[in-house]
C-alpha cells in the first residue's frame, strides 16, 4: 500500500502522488475523484465572496480536472482504466444557497461526459455517482451532512429528518450504498458502460 497526501489544487502536488502510485505498482487501474466541498455556501450567491466561489470550484471541478489530467497520459498509454468522478444530485438539479457547488457538481457531470468521449477510443471509461444527502455516520467520518445542516442552522437530526421526507424510500442513502455504486463503474462487470451518471439518491430526482 502506498499512500500520499496532496491538495487537488495543486498540480505538482497531485502529479507527484500519482507518480507515487505508478513507481508502487506499475500502473494505476482505476481514479475515484473524490475530493470535493459543499461550503462556503448556505448564503445568497451575492453575499459569496470571490474568493469563496473559486474555492468550491477549484475544488470540486479542477481538483477532478487536475486529477484525471494526471492519469489519463497512463492509462492512455496501456489504452485501459476506469475514472469515477463523484458528481452529485446537485449536478442534475438545483438548490438554493449553494450555488458555487450546484455549479461545480453540474460542471463535473459534463465533463465526466466529454472525457469519455475524448478517451473512449483508447479504453477508458469515465462515469460518474450523483449520491443525494448522505446518512451521517461518525465511524466513517462522513461529515458533509452535518457541514450542511451547520450552514443552515440546523441540527443534523433535524435536517436529516426534513430531507428524508424528499426521497421516495424515506430515508437518505448511506456511505456504503454510494461506495457499492463507484466500485461498480470501476469493475469490468461495467465495462460497456462509459458517460453516464449512476444516481444514487433513494428516489429524490424522480420527483
Amino acid at each position: 500500500m502506498v499512500t500520499a497526501v496532496a491538495d487537488v489544487r495543486d498540480q505538482a502536488q497531485v502529479d507527484a502522488a500519482t507518480a507515487a502510485g505508478i513507481d508502487e505498482f506499475g500502473s494505476i487501474d482505476v481514479l475515484v475523484n473524490n475530493a470535493g466541498l459543499l461550503a462556503p455556501g448556505g448564503v445568497m450567491s451575492h453575499e459569496l465572496s470571490e474568493e469563496d466561489w473559486q474555492l468550491v470550484i477549484d475544488v470540486n471541478l479542477n481538483g477532478t480536472w487536475r486529477c484525471a489530467r494526471a492519469v489519463l497520459p497512463h492509462m492512455a498509454a496501456r489504452r485501459s482504466g476506469a475514472i469515477v468522478n463523484t458528481a452529485s444530485t446537485g449536478g442534475l438539479v438545483a438548490f438554493e444557497m449553494f450555488s458555487s457547488y450546484v455549479a461545480s457538481k453540474h460542471a463535473v457531470v459534463g465533463l465526466t461526459k466529454a472525457l469519455a468521449l475524448e478517451y473512449g477510443r483508447l479504453g477508458i471509461r469515465v462515469n460518474a455517482v450523483c449520491p443525494t444527502t448522505v446518512e451521517a455516520d461518525p465511524a466513517l467520518c462522513t461529515e458533509s451532512t452535518a457541514a450542511v445542516a451547520a450552514s443552515i442552522g440546523s441540527s443534523l437530526e433535524d435536517y436529516e429528518r426534513s430531507s428524508a421526507s424528499y426521497h421516495a424510500l424515506r430515508r437518505l442513502v448511506t456511505a456504503q450504498e454510494v461506495s457499492e455504486a463507484v466500485l461498480w463503474l470501476a469493475a469490468d462487470s461495467a465495462g460497456g458502460v462509459t458517460g453516464t451518471c449512476l444516481v444514487v439518491d433513494g428516489g429524490f430526482t424522480a420527483r
